[in-house]
């Protein structure tokens, strides 16, 4: 993942593997209930691709603190970009954590955390078509 706090791109790298990445469509829309309160009519205003991983083992003083810290940045809405990790794809998806629960660091032992990460891909420059071409992108990840 790579992102821009104030005007450097700073890489925070997933050392030890990304576990359980999974990406899928999600509608987005509404209801709208008659005023007699009889008809509700749904309206999707849009599919949205929305992506998770877990990262299993962060360790103080190696890896947790780059993550803990883009963490902190991401939940005040910061754009990220998500890159696959195999060499051989250029692409860069840009994403936003949707709500505080999206990004959780839990204490596994001794020096050690897991940290599960949940976001939004974002319609703008490189955006996935749907979440197959995500799965397909990150083919790498276990």
């Amino acid at each position: 993942m790579a992102y821009t706090p104030v005007s450097t791109r700073i890489n925070v790298q997933a050392v030890r593997g990304a576990k359980n990445f999974l990406a899928k469509d999600v509608a987005v829309g509404q209801q709208n209930v008659s005023t007699s309160g009889l008809a509700v009519e749904t309206v999707n205003q849009a599919v949205v691709v929305m992506a998770a991983f877990t990262l299993e083992a962060l360790l103080v003083g190696s890896d947790y603190e780059p993550w803990a810290s883009f963490g902190a940045w991401a939940l005040q809405g910061g754009t990220f970009a998500l890159k696959p990790s195999y060499p051989i794809s250029s692409k860069a998806y840009s994403c936003v954590v949707v709500d505080a629960s999206g990004f959780k660091i839990t204490r596994a032992g001794i020096r050690r955390y897991t940290a599960n990460f949940k976001f939004r891909m974002l319609t703008i420059g490189s955006a996935p078509v749907n979440a197959g071409e995500v799965m397909d992108s990150f083919w790498g990840l276990v």
